[in-house]
Parts: structure tokens; C-alpha cells; sequence
């Protein structure tokens, strides 16, 4: 199967300090992908290399065969689309038009959103189910309403990786099982590959067959969420007493942390 994305010995950081060290792992095309770790781990330095954003000090990354530096700014706004936290607009855009901007891959200044621009803005909304809110303002949606625009705005660049970095990090819990819900049909639907960041664990593993765990700029763990969620594993790389295991009833998995002190 294709690769996705390939990161061989990646070191990468910011004014001479060191954040990512001898990375090297592999995401095969439709993979769904959990990047789990403590703050200051490398998370965000992974996902700002993978879009370009931060150029390796050495190693290779490799976005679907091609090395990531032989491929243009617009190429990779073609392949990848970036699902952010939150995105602050100066003015009150309507949704339609925070989605149509996923397709300024495909403008210029000279030529304003075609028939086809505007089809595939409208496909884009109803995956993510906002058609409804198409000309609410954007600053007056929920934070799940926001979401889900943000991701339509991504699936209107048709991209063949999504990356979602700490995407659902403000959100309460029904809503970023309505986003991740979201996202897991369309991995499944479109066949897009899925990398996603988050500090939420069971919910993590509870929609990812994969995870990497990211401790101290490398990779401390890789594979399924039972081999990875290992109470040891977790100890030692978020420094406090964790444990993992499957609830009886439902087979989710569930982690907490252990407190110290008992009052």
C-alpha cells in the first residue's frame, strides 16, 4: 500500500533548540492515525514540518512518494488541509464563504469561483452537515457548529491527507464526539488518510486502529491502542501514575491518572 506520509531520522526544531529528534515512522493512504503526547512533546512541530511550515535540519518526510521538499506551496495545499483549533476572522464571513476559501488552491486573483468551485463548496457542506448554516455568520456559531465548518472548508480543498491538530481541544465532550464521529466517516467514506493530535486519550484511541505516542521529541511508542496505552508506557512519559484499561460493558478504553495523596 502507498505511503501517506514517510518521516526517516526527522530532526526539526525552532532557533537552534532541538524539538523533534531521529523521527522515523510510516502512515500508509486511509490510515487514521492518533498522535498522542505531553505539552511540549513535538506534536505541533510534527504537523508544522508535515505542511511545510518548518523545514527539517536533517531526515527526510515524504508526502504520498514525493519528497516534501521537491513539492510546491500550492501542490501542498492540494494534498493536505489543516483542521486548526479555532480561526479568527476581522470580519463576520458567512459560512458559505469560510468554506469557498478551501478553494483558493484553485483561484487567482483574475478569475472569480467557477460552476465547479461552487458544487464542490456546497458537497463539502452537506459531508460536514452545516448546508443549513450556509449564510449564518461564522463569529456566531457554537464551537462544534465552527468545527464542523472548518472541516468543510478542508474537504472543499479535496485533500488526500487531513491533519488535525488538537482540533477538538475546547470543545466539550459531545462535541468532539460529533466531531470525531465526523472525521471517522469521512477517513472511511472519501478513503482521506487521518492524522490527528489531541490530549485526549480514551477518545484518541477510541477512533484511531493506530497511535504514536510522542515523548521528548521522539517517538516513545507505535502501533494499536492496547499496545501503546501500556500503564507503564503512560507513566513514564507523562511523569504521573496512569492507568489504562477496557471497560467490561462497553470494551472502550478507558485511561485516568492515579493520584498521589489520598485526603
Amino acid at each position: 500500500m502507498t505511503a501517506a506520509i514517510t518521516c526517516q531520522n526527522l530532526s526539526a526544531g525552532y532557533l537552534g533548540v532541538p524539538v523533534l529528534r531521529d523521527v522515523s515512522f510510516s502512515i500508509a493512504a486511509g490510515e487514521m492515525v492518533g498522535v498522542l503526547g505531553p505539552n511540549g512533546a513535538g506534536k505541533t512541530t510534527l504537523f508544522r514540518v508535515l505542511t511545510g511550515l518548518l523545514e527539517p535540519r536533517a531526515g527526510e518526510v515524504t508526502l504520498f512518494g514525493r519528497r516534501l521538499a521537491s513539492v510546491s506551496a500550492a501542490e501542498r495545499a492540494s494534498l493536505v488541509g489543516v483542521v486548526p483549533q479555532e480561526l479568527e476572522t476581522p470580519m463576520a464571513f458567512a459560512v458559505a464563504e469560510i468554506v469557498m476559501m478551501g478553494r483558493t488552491v484553485s483561484l487567482n486573483r483574475w478569475r472569480p469561483p467557477s460552476a465547479s468551485d461552487a458544487q464542490q463548496v456546497e458537497q463539502a457542506m452537506r459531508e460536514a452537515d452545516v448546508l443549513h448554516l450556509r449564510d449564518r455568520p461564522f463569529p456566531e456559531l457554537s464551537g462544534g457548529e465552527k468545527q464542523r465548518v472548518l472541516i468543510a472548508m478542508v474537504l472543499a480543498q479535496d485533500p488526500k491527507l487531513i491533519l488535525l491538530d488538537e482540533a477538538t481541544s475546547h470543545l466539550d465532550l459531545s462535541h468532539r464526539l460529533e466531531i470525531l464521529e465526523l472525521v471517522e466517516r469521512l477517513n472511511r467514506e472519501r478513503g482521506v488518510t487521518v492524522l490527528m493530535s489531541s490530549h485526549d486519550l480514551a477518545l484518541t484511541a477510541e477512533f484511531s486502529r493506530r497511535l504514536l505516542l510522542v515523548d521528548a521529541g521522539q517517538i516513545a511508542a507505535d502501533g494499536p491502542p492496547d499496545s501503546v496505552l501500556q500503564s507503564e508506557t503512560l507513566r513514564t512519559v507523562f511523569r504521573c501514575d496512569v492507568r489504562a484499561k477496557r471497560d467490561p460493558e462497553t470494551g472502550a478504553l478507558v485511561v485516568f491518572p492515579v493520584r498521589t495523596r489520598k485526603r
